[in-house]
């Protein structure tokens, strides 16, 4: 993580100093482990100005990350609902209720956790989707109503959070 969070930081320092982009706000959007590294960047100093997670894994204690043996503190020093507590910047997070990486008493903590957070936040929960319900490729997972939605709603939350 602290890899992909320093690859992320320098990302945004080089999209400020384009001139297209100078003095521009600079969000970030993931999907999967890349959701869960944009929520990250949005609790870690990165410069991140808005965050989109689109099904982000949130804990290394249930789900995909989950490992009997734990994970090495030095690629996994936190739990992504550990680091909202610093999160500096508006978030939206979009899940499937039927998300089997994705445990639904994770994304509840994530509400709770976020609900104490002074930036704008919003969970939307989308039910009958799973995890990957934006991936068009995958037939199985992919919920076409559910990913215009989702969408549409990520596209306002970055015209708001970057104006």
């Amino acid at each position: 993580d602290p890899a992909v969070e320093s690859d992320i930081e320098q990302a945004v320092a080089f999209l400020k100093e384009q001139p297209a982009t100078l003095g521009q706000k600079v969000g970030v959007v993931g999907f999967c482990m890349g959701g869960m590294y944009a929520l990250l960047a949005g609790c870690g100093g990165q410069g991140v100005a808005a965050s989109a997670v689109y099904y982000g894994l949130l804990s290394h204690e249930h789900g995909i990350l989950h490992a009997e043996e734990g994970l090495d503190p030095a690629r996994k020093p936190r739990q992504p609902l550990d680091a909202v507590r610093d999160l500096g910047c508006p978030l939206l997070a979009l899940f499937g209720e039927e998300d089997e990486f994705i445990p639904l008493a994770d994304i509840r903590e994530l509400e709770s956790r976020l609900s104490n957070c002074g930036p704008e936040t919003e969970v939307v929960v989308y039910p009958a989707a799973g995890h990957a319900f934006m991936n068009e490729t995958r037939e199985e997972a992919f919920r076409p109503d559910v990913a215009r939605d989702a969408w549409a709603r990520m596209v306002a939350f970055f015209q708001r959070a970057l104006a």
